[in-house]
């Protein structure tokens, strides 16, 4: 299980943990947890503009399900999440 950030078609952001697909009946689903959408906030301050990342829940608001399946389709690009990034989440 990874940290991974992944970027989707529909033009959000999510960090999750990915999970291996142990089934190999589908492979066109991505199996992952704990997903928190990715923004990044904007503010004017006196000392010039700064910019900071909000984390809120995805999905799990209106589920009780631990883990989602994503389609691989929706995915436009995954890449592991920096050092920062995973001790933040």
């Amino acid at each position: 299980m990874s940290c991974q950030v992944i970027k989707l078609s529909n033009g959000e952001d999510i960090v999750c943990r990915v999970h291996k697909n142990t089934s190999s009946s589908d492979t066109s689903k991505l199996k992952v947890s704990s997903p928190l959408k990715m923004e990044t906030i904007t503010r004017d301050t006196s000392k010039g503009t700064v910019e900071s990342l909000a984390l809120s829940r995805w999905v799990q608001p209106y589920s009780d399900e631990q883990t989602f399946n994503v389609e691989r389709n929706s995915i436009v690009i995954m890449t592991p999440a920096s050092a920062g990034l995973s001790r933040y989440y």
